[in-house]
């Protein structure tokens, strides 16, 4: 198969050094315990033409101050229903009701969450106390506490949370979904959160960074996202093991480990900028089963209807008809 990478056979074989800090469980137990104040939930119907759904605008409390906000559709009737929470791509916003409807009109409850300070309306309030590379990557990088991902992954799983409350969903039986940075949340999301019930993740994004950054430099496979930890490492070289320890708290190949529901993952082999050997190394780490990758030999950073069918697939074995 033809890879801008490394060779499929060198692919399916990579699994990168672990570079889990021994705290990482303390970490993220720590992290989760204080964060589990009251929703506070604020619901505005919204008008959409499609019968048989409810279609509000809802945010909740998440990280600190912060406010998450995104769509929740409901099918219309009385039945306990299984739900999916959509996580978005990096800089962008959550899904048009038109796409979260696809999910909904099968009888999923679902809620498409926008990523805290990027360009929907979930706020982030926290300011970072140094300076940081373009974009989101290196914001707070200088600790895990203050790293901007840590308050973005406390966002998700509180997403999750107030779906598996919503007195129409089946707790036990809440998946997540999301494309880049939205995959590779759903893998953070599925570690941290065990009671999720499905994780579905395509072309991730958030793994493998030294590996990532390695291959991101000025001439490299990475043009974007990923070169922002080289940009922060030219401008500050003496904070280079600093920000490295930080990435480790949040990288989904250390983190992979836990995910413990059934896990679908993409991989595009032309793929620039989550780059085929960084997701291999984290799926590689996996250890739940059912656990699969589907490789496409000629996929850039996107997704193909090939993959949505096998979604749709997937979420009906282990969230629709699991007995």
């Amino acid at each position: 198969m033809p890879s801008i990478d490394w060779p499929i056979e060198q692919l399916r074989t990579y699994v990168p050094p672990a570079t889990a800090p021994d705290d990482l469980d303390d970490f993220w137990t720590q992290t989760l315990a204080e964060q589990q104040h009251p929703y506070d939930e604020d619901i505005t119907p919204v008008d959409y033409p499609v019968e048989g759904l409810t279609v509000e605008d809802v945010t909740i409390a998440g990280y600190g101050q912060g406010r998450v906000a995104g769509t929740l559709l409901v099918p219309e009737g009385d039945a306990e229903l299984p739900g999916i929470v959509i996580f978005h791509g990096y800089t962008g916003n959550r899904a048009a009701v038109f796409d979260a409807a696809a999910w909904a009109l099968q009888g999923f409850v679902v809620f498409a969450i926008d990523i805290r300070g990027q360009t929907g309306f979930s706020t982030d309030p926290d300011a970072d106390p140094r300076g940081h590379a373009l974009g989101w990557m290196t914001q707070g990088i200088q600790s895990p506490d203050t790293y901007y991902y840590r308050r973005v992954y406390v966002d998700c799983v509180r997403a999750v949370r107030f779906v598996q409350s919503h007195p129409r969903v089946r707790a036990d039986r809440v998946g997540c979904t999301g494309i880049s940075q939205g995959g590779g949340l759903t893998l953070a999301t599925a570690a941290l959160e065990p009671s999720v019930a499905l994780a579905m993740a395509e072309v991730p994004y958030l793994c493998d960074f030294p590996r990532a950054a390695q291959i991101a430099g000025p001439a490299g496979l990475v043009q974007t996202i990923y070169g922002e930890i080289g940009a922060f490492c030219r401008a500050y070289p003496d904070r280079y093991d600093e920000a490295f320890r930080t990435l480790s708290y949040f990288d989904v190949v250390n983190l992979a480990p836990r995910i413990r529901c059934p896990t679908l993952v993409s991989v595009g082999l032309w793929d620039d900028i989550c780059p085929p050997s960084t997701v291999f190394g984290a799926c590689n780490r996996l250890t739940c089963e059912p656990r699969e990758i589907d490789v496409y030999p000629f996929l850039d950073h996107s997704s193909t209807s090939t993959h949505r069918d096998a979604k749709v697939r997937w979420a009906w074995r282990w969230l629709h008809d699991r007995e």
